[in-house]
């Protein structure tokens, strides 16, 4: 893995700066608190943040706020992973993200309830449940709309081919009467012809 991260980096150095290089020392942060080398994830998230500010690339910082909420969760510092979790919730309440807000509620929640908060770990329990319920109502009337649609669209069908079925039919109906018009018409002929004999 790390000469995965070497060979992007002088790839990115090769390019200049840009919001790319912030994702890389989230990237890095990631790989180094995987290994333990909190120093070197918190020198990684520390440029991931300046260059996701310098270029105001949102995915970026969320990129970089979550290594930071990973990296002090890994040290056992609640404090810190509770405020990068509360930063990501409200950066995902701006910009509308539903997986960003979901996670975060749970996260402060969670990361509040191991400093021993527990009026501020319920509080976001709370709002945790109802956003968790109300995205489930979302979801379920999402999934009766799209049944409503599927049974509409095979009503319509089954319409369909009942009127193609009718339809065939009566086509039917009409070559077997026009055949026997013709029949008619022809034994009539053979009729009169012998009659004229």
């Amino acid at each position: 893995r790390e000469a995965y991260l070497d060979r992007d980096k002088q790839n990115l150095e090769n390019r200049g700066k840009s919001p790319l290089e912030s994702r890389y020392y989230s990237y890095l942060a990631l790989y180094n608190i995987k290994t333990q080398k909190y120093m070197l994830a918190q020198n990684a998230i520390t440029e991931a943040l300046a260059i996701a500010k310098k270029f105001e690339d949102r995915q970026c910082l969320y990129d970089a706020y979550d290594a930071q909420q990973q990296l002090a969760s890994a040290q056992k510092e609640y404090t810190a992973a509770r405020e990068a979790a509360h930063m990501l919730y409200e950066m995902g309440t701006e910009d509308a993200l539903p997986s960003y807000i979901g996670v975060s509620l749970k996260s402060v929640a969670d990361y509040s309830k191991q400093l021993g908060d527990l009026k501020r770990a319920y509080l976001y329990l709370e709002k945790y449940t109802v956003f968790k319920d109300s995205i489930d109502k979302k979801q379920t009337a999402f999934k009766i709309a799209e049944a409503e649609i599927r049974y509409q669209s095979a009503e319509k069908q089954n319409q369909i081919t009942l009127l193609q079925k009718q339809f065939s039919f009566s086509g039917l109906l009409w070559i077997i009467l026009i055949n026997l018009v013709k029949d008619i018409k022809s034994l009539f002929s053979i009729g009169h012809q012998r009659l004229n004999k």
